[in-house]
């Protein structure tokens, strides 16, 4: 490979590296070259106004928020300026409020909230694995998210819930035998 590399640097010095030739879609040489046509698109780029360029950097949840900020405004300055103590409004607002070191405040942020956009949100929901049922074992143990479906143990939890089954079967025709007579 070295002596390749050698061979085309010294054809490269004796003849130089030429002009550029251009060929048109049919593979013939063209004298000038084409016109790029992806510098014209550059070149047409369209002239957004300020407001325009902010929009389309902005997504949906940004302007949502935007104008609940808008609104918020808008209902601070209609309201008077000195607030009393049964300001319902301000009420509510503290009510909600979630506070530090609050014992409660882990339950208020596990239950459903409505957000800004009116849709129902479940925060901190822990995964549940969607796949087909499992079997039933002893402790009641539902699997966890990740698991793929398949039993890799090797039979022990079914002949314990078997005989479970089979010891309550037992009992269960036994009352009956005793209480047919009657």
């Amino acid at each position: 490979q070295h002596e390749k590399h050698n061979a085309a640097q010294a054809m490269v010095d004796k003849h130089g590296m030429g002009d550029t030739i251009y060929r048109d879609e049919m593979g013939r040489q063209v004298e000038e070259p084409p016109p790029n046509k992806g510098k014209h698109n550059k070149v047409a780029v369209i002239q957004l106004s300020e407001q325009e360029k902010k929009d389309l950097h902005t997504g949906r949840t940004q302007k949502l928020e935007q104008e609940n900020l808008e609104k918020q405004w808008r209902e601070l300055k209609q309201s008077t300026f000195a607030r009393s103590a049964d300001d319902r409004r301000l009420e509510e607002i503290r009510k909600h409020e979630l506070r530090h070191g609050d014992p409660m405040a882990r339950y208020a942020s596990s239950s459903s909230k409505k957000t800004q956009g009116g849709q129902n949100i479940v925060a901190n929901q822990r995964r549940v694995y969607r796949g087909p049922q499992p079997k039933p074992n002893r402790f009641g143990i539902r699997p966890g998210y990740r698991w793929d479906g398949v039993d890799r143990g090797n039979g022990f939890e079914d002949r314990v819930l078997a005989r479970k089954y089979s010891q309550q079967h037992k009992k269960e025709q036994a009352y009956r035998y005793s209480s047919a007579d009657m």
